[in-house]
């Protein structure tokens, strides 16, 4: 297993004049601040300088928070090393082995106190890029900055999600022993550097169609919609394609498929096409969909990524409980289906190229 990271160290000191007060350095095997992060801030930094010193006094508190953070962080034992204990030797085989165990139920008592506090620096970190963002638009900063500082904050919001669904896999001892191996050194990385190649390749599909999502429903009919999700999805990425060529025809998949769709649960769905039924409606707006079902309807995320994580929170323990008593409905959540076709893809790649 390759233990060394794929992401570069930046120190912020090299592209801020040493007359102000610069972003402090990303001296850490946990990853301050990646490469183009450190571009972001740098743009952040010279757009204030100007326009608001006491605005960039506080970015660069809360940069400088992070870094404090990360220091802390850093002091507890890397995940890669092999620690020698009176009752046995840690290492990162063992942790694997007490990953692939990984059980129903909370297991934050079992996990190692780098992976808990880390995820406490990962939202920490999504805060002070959400706030950049929202003080760029109010401070009339280029649309292409703005819009590239909203994407680096989705991708730190996918990074957490991510690892939920590194997590929800482990449960499934159904999942070949190889796949939810190279799971658990997947997490083990984003552990150490919180940082994930894979976000780069899932979050701006899975983004993309939950915005296309309006365009394909803009009413309650039949809440039939995989079929239209396919022929919208052809533009997408390549990986998302095959993925619902080959996945989509199964149920738990196209039952994820609705409730990611339709921003609903499975139960609520199930109402909202009962009384239809009932009713002889042949569908109804998204706007009078709450007054319909009595629930709570669909979140919108446009305004706020954080809802996007939100969402996909309420869909996962949804899956898991009906999971854990057997009910009706998705098991487990579109992006856990998606993750693990990847995953199995990739692992069916190495051993075709191994051969």
């Amino acid at each position: 297993m390759n233990q060394s990271s794929p992401f570069i160290h930046i120190d912020t000191d090299d592209f801020f004049s040493s007359n102000a007060d610069p972003v402090p350095s990303c001296k850490t095997d946990l990853i301050v601040l990646t490469e183009h992060e450190c571009l972001l801030v740098e743009k952040m930094y010279q757009g204030l300088k100007t326009v608001s010193p006491v605005t960039l006094e506080g970015i660069s508190g809360r940069i400088d928070d992070l870094k404090r953070l990360a220091d802390t962080i850093t002091h507890f034992p890397s995940l890669y090393a092999r620690q020698h204990m009176i009752h046995g030797d840690r290492s990162t085989d063992t942790l694997i082995d007490s990953l692939m165990k990984y059980r129903l139920g909370d297991n934050t008592l079992n996990l190692p106190t780098k992976a808990i506090l880390g995820k406490g620096f990962a939202v920490a970190k999504f805060h002070t890029f959400s706030v950049m963002t929202k003080i760029a638009r109010k401070s009339g900063f280029p649309e292409q900055d703005i819009h590239q500082l909203r994407a680096a904050t989705i991708m730190l919001l996918f990074t957490l999600m991510v690892e939920d669904v590194y997590l929800t896999l482990l449960e499934d001892a159904d999942i070949q022993s190889d796949i939810r191996h190279k799971i658990a050194e997947l997490l083990i990385m984003l552990w150490e550097h919180r940082t994930d190649k894979t976000v780069v390749d899932i979050a701006p599909v899975l983004y993309s169609v939950w915005a296309e999502r309006d365009k394909l429903a803009p009413v309650f009919g039949t809440m039939m919609g995989t079929s239209e999700l396919f022929i919208m999805s052809l533009g997408l990425d390549e990986q998302w394609q095959q993925f619902l060529i080959h996945r989509l025809e199964e149920p738990d998949v196209t039952l994820a498929m609705e409730e990611f769709l339709f921003g609903m649960s499975h139960e609520q769905i199930g109402k909202i096409r009962q009384k239809l039924c009932i009713q002889g409606i042949p569908s109804v707006g998204r706007d009078d969909i709450t007054d319909f079902c009595g629930d709570e309807g669909p979140i919108d995320i446009s305004s706020d990524p954080k809802n996007f994580y939100l969402t996909y929170t309420v869909r996962r323990d949804n899956a898991r409980s009906r999971r854990m008593f057997n009910l009706e409905g998705p098991h487990k959540t579109l992006e856990d289906h998606f993750m693990q076709f990847i995953l199995a893809r990739e692992e069916e790649e190495t051993q075709y190229n191994g051969r």
